[in-house]
């Protein structure tokens, strides 16, 4: 039983060589939930990437007008401002802590 599956499944395998190998010359990439070779347009797919490593780097950018807050305090400590989104927030939040954290800063008494 094992022996003849495994025989199967090699056989599969040399029998889709010629057929992987043509799709790669052709840039062809194999997409698992299809089942099936694809064409990816790179270029497209790296202006996609860099258009959202941009909307990353622009705190505020996609966020909506000063929202009205009661206090700002914290917003001020994280410098965002009031109408950033949850993403910016957190973002802002990380980058401070790494400032204060005591492994990155080894010997700062705070």
């Amino acid at each position: 039983g094992g022996v003849a599956c495994g025989a199967a499944q090699v056989g599969r395998g040399v029998w889709q060589v010629p057929t992987a190998y043509r799709a790669r010359q052709e840039e062809k990439v194999w997409d698992q939930e299809t089942g099936s070779w694809i064409d990816v347009d790179l270029v497209d797919l790296e202006v996609e990437v860099e258009g959202m490593k941009l909307d990353d780097e622009s705190p505020g950018a996609a966020a909506s007008a000063a929202v009205q807050v009661a206090e700002t305090e914290y917003y001020d400590l994280l410098g965002v401002p009031t109408g950033a989104s949850p993403a910016e927030i957190k973002k802002a939040y990380y980058k401070e802590a790494r400032k204060v954290h005591p492994d990155k800063n080894p010997g700062d008494e705070q």
